[in-house]
């Protein structure tokens, strides 16, 4: 299903695939039900679990050698995201300049109408931001 809604997301255009992509390298993204790092942050132990249940390259793994490998795994998904946050930072830098430029003096662009309307009601119904 994720590559499925990432084909969606690249389809419907940059803006799109770039928010998704930005989403998915956030710490509140987790899938612990199927995603073994994420599972691992949560406190599941790898070698615990039976074979028939882990990816073909982890269940290859002796036992004991399968938590080593997940933790490299998150290792590498960290420094991923951190380089997702770092070009997404640049992009929504580059976005808001470009928007300055554009803007009619004292003007509001759609989307910041939006997005001030979205978290004026979701800080009413209680939600925090």
């Amino acid at each position: 299903m994720q590559v499925a809604q990432d084909k969606n997301a690249a389809s419907s255009g940059g803006y799109v695939a770039a928010t998704r992509s930005a989403a998915k390298a956030s710490p509140m993204y987790s899938n612990e039900e199927w995603d073994l790092v994420d599972a691992k942050k949560k406190g599941k132990k790898i070698a615990d679990m039976p074979a028939t249940a882990l990816p073909a390259p982890v269940a290859a793994l002796p036992p004991e050698k399968r938590d080593a490998y997940v933790q490299e795994k998150a290792k590498e998904r960290e420094k991923i995201q951190k380089q997702i946050a770092d070009v997404n930072g640049k992009r929504e830098a580059f976005i808001k300049a470009e928007r300055a430029k554009k803007a009619k003096p004292g003007a509001k662009a759609l989307d910041d109408a939006l997005g001030e309307s979205i978290r004026t009601e979701a800080t009413s119904q209680g939600f925090a931001f």
